[in-house]
């Protein structure tokens, strides 16, 4: 899952403790994603290098990686126990778990969605391409984009907003010019929500196909 961070104005530093190294990592990966909170399980790629395993001060260096999930390299940057400014670059694997929506069964693509068919529970995020949503996502005229799984978490590439035109319905396209304005009749070629560019076939002396921006009224805006 691809995270854009935001510029943030206080560096965090964590203490390294000699026992657990690896709770050391988790903790500093974790506040990169805040605001949102997030439980992190890291595991190194090899040997737990020799100045994390004493007491010593550590940050993420900068430029901070826009990726930190699934396999990671990190430069840390830092106080050893000395103490001695020094950079370690670390590999390993960033386990990420954070709350999420979790569909209570199987919702077909284009079903509607509401609160009722999810749960709020801790599921892994490390794998996820598309961000976690909450359940402010969960507004009128919403429909599934795709297969819903249960269990698997709810995210942004899985809702779309349902469609006020469908497939051959029969619409009104609007043409706008400075002060010319055209109204005519059309059919939708394919289905469309608020906003959403859709192909019409309208009669200008022969059959045409036009695209168009559907407006909320249901309206097709013409565009050129």
């Amino acid at each position: 899952m691809r995270l854009f961070l935001a510029l943030f104005a206080l560096t965090t530093v964590s203490v390294c403790r000699a026992a657990d190294p690896e709770a050391t990592i988790a903790s500093l990966i974790a506040e990169v994603w805040r605001p949102r909170e997030v439980r992190v399980e890291w595991r190194f790629a090899g040997k737990v290098p020799p100045a994390l395993e004493a007491e010593g001060r550590w940050k993420i260096a900068e430029p901070r990686p826009s990726h930190l999930s699934g396999s990671v390299i990190l430069a840390l940057s830092g106080l050893d126990s000395s103490p001695r400014e020094q950079t370690v670059t670390i590999s390993g694997t960033a386990r990420i778990f954070g709350p999420s929506l979790l569909p209570i069964r199987t919702i077909r693509a284009g079903e509607a969605v509401d609160s009722s068919l999810f749960v709020a529970g801790e599921a892994e995020w490390t794998r996820l391409r598309s961000d976690v949503l909450d359940g402010s996502a969960l507004r009128a005229n919403r429909i599934a984009a795709r297969t819903l799984i249960p269990g698997r978490p709810l995210t942004a590439a899985d809702l779309k907003d349902a469609p006020v035109i469908e497939r051959d319905q029969a619409v009104q396209v609007e043409y706008e010019d400075g002060a010319v304005k055209i109204t005519i009749r059309g059919r939708a070629l394919q289905a469309g929500a608020v906003g959403e560019k859709i192909v019409v076939a309208v009669d200008l002396e022969k059959t045409r196909r036009v695209e168009g921006i559907v407006a909320a009224d249901g309206v097709v805006r013409w565009t050129r």
